[in-house]
This record gives structure tokens, C-alpha cells and sequence, in this order.
């Protein structure tokens, strides 16, 4: 992703839904599990144009192809604008 041209690349691998691990007051965590992610893929690029070349590039199309044998669903977001909330 970065080679095609992602300025952020970050991934994220989720734990199981327990109630001693997600003690948030007054928010259900407990998703039917249909509705639960496992993982999440952000990445970050200059514009939609860009986000759009990148998609396009022949070695992530290679991969958005294959998707498919190790995905059972796949949600996508624009995101006009993140704020860190730690800068190192």
C-alpha cells in the first residue's frame, strides 16, 4: 500500500467481546457476533483521487481481487479528516 502511494498505513487486530475487557458504563459491547469485527485496516491518503489511483494500482488490485479467500465482509469509510490524539 505504501509503495502505491498510502500516506498512513495502520493495522489493528481485535480481541474477543468481554465484558472484563470493554467495562465502558452505559455502552453494550455485545454484539451478535455477525455484527462484531475481527480486524481493521485504516489507510490514509492525500485525496480521493489519490485513494482512488492507489486502489488501481496493479499490486493492490492483486490483493483486493484475492479478498474474497480470507474475507467474509469488508466495510469501507471516508474520513474527511483525523486528529492524533498522542504525538509522539
Amino acid at each position: 500500500m505504501q509503495a502505491a502511494g498510502a500516506r498512513d498505513l495502520r493495522t489493528y487486530t481485535f480481541l474477543p467481546w468481554s465484558r472484563l475487557v470493554h467495562p465502558t458504563p452505559g455502552v453494550a459491547h455485545d454484539n451478535p457476533v455477525f455484527r462484531r469485527y475481527h480486524g481493521c485496516v485504516v489507510v490514509g491518503a492525500q485525496s480521493r483521487a489519490a485513494m482512488d489511483a492507489m486502489l488501481k494500482s496493479p499490486s493492490v488490485a492483486g490483493v483486493v481481487a484475492e479478498q474474497h479467500t480470507v474475507l467474509t465482509a469488508v466495510h469501507a469509510y471516508a474520513v474527511e479528516r483525523s486528529v492524533p490524539v498522542i504525538r509522539a
